[in-house]
């Protein structure tokens, strides 16, 4: 089953259309099931849903909000991939992940369960001074975590099966060595709080096994080093997952414009899921 995951940047502070390049994007990738995070129901969205079943899928949203109400998940899998579907949400507070979760019974009777995911950021007031901005950043960070955890609570009652975690996880720079207690020595690092090495660490005890392309899956273009190559969007699977990779082919196309808001600005993440 081909899977793909990606941030598509609507932002639920624009009223807009979702772009064509999207689901131009989608359709050439073909793939059995895909997620996708900072999904706002814009101006189009009909249109756009009508447009995913034409290409033969059902699409899942939270059915509690309407309109551009703010950044959610949309999941769409294939009809001819299920036999039945399901879906369920969490409350939609500060406390917890942007999330959904669609359930799949495939024709063999496998259970599959494929859950969205984007680590909120909360916004700081305006006009603070640098200790307050500072002690915000921290406070900002563990709440990173605390959404983490409830996610964790979640899917401690999904044990013994199938679970694809997938999306953007807002966790900040690491490299390959970086450790759960690499920036210890400086407790401003935001990382203490929230981490890669942490989300990792968290996921390995439900049995999820982190999967992460090489490359790249966000540029942070205020950063001026090495740091602004960011590793967002991952996988976490107790199944077997190959083929993984970060695809940035769609800033190639003459539809594309860059640094506008509503037009993606992570790359797709996509795999094969067994």
């Amino acid at each position: 089953m081909k899977i793909l995951s990606w941030n598509i940047n609507c932002r639920s502070s624009v009223r807009r259309k979702i772009p064509d390049l999207v689901i131009e994007s989608i359709a050439a990738k073909n793939p059995d099931v895909f997620c996708l995070n900072e999904f706002v129901k814009g101006v189009n969205y009909r249109e756009f849903i009508d447009r995913l079943s034409k290409l033969g899928y059902e699409a899942f949203v939270d059915p509690r909000t309407t309109g551009c109400s703010g950044n959610e998940i949309l999941i769409a899998v294939k009809r001819e991939h299920a036999v039945m579907t399901e879906s369920f949400v969490i409350n939609n507070d500060h406390k917890n992940p942007n999330f959904l979760h669609v359930a799949i019974t495939r024709k063999n009777e496998e259970k599959i369960n494929l859950i969205g995911v984007r680590i909120k950021i909360l916004s700081p007031e305006k006009n603070l001074s640098k200790d307050e901005k500072e002690k915000f950043q921290i406070k900002e960070a563990k709440e990173r975590m605390c959404q983490l955890n409830n996610l964790v609570s979640y899917l401690e009652k999904l044990e013994g099966q199938q679970i694809y975690a997938i999306g953007d996880w807002n966790n900040y720079y690491y490299d390959d060595n970086s450790k759960i207690d690499t920036w210890k020595s400086d407790d401003t690092y935001l990382q203490n709080y929230y981490s890669y090495p942490l989300l990792v660490s968290k996921m390995a005890t439900l049995g999820l096994t982190n999967y992460t392309p090489q490359g790249y899956s966000w540029l942070n273009k205020s950063v001026r080093s090495k740091k602004k190559y960011i590793r967002n969007d991952h996988v976490f699977s107790n199944a077997n997952v190959s083929d993984l990779n970060y695809c940035w082919a769609f800033t190639n196309s003459i539809n594309y414009i860059p640094d506008e808001v509503g037009y993606p600005d992570h790359a797709m993440l996509l795999f094969t899921a067994h």
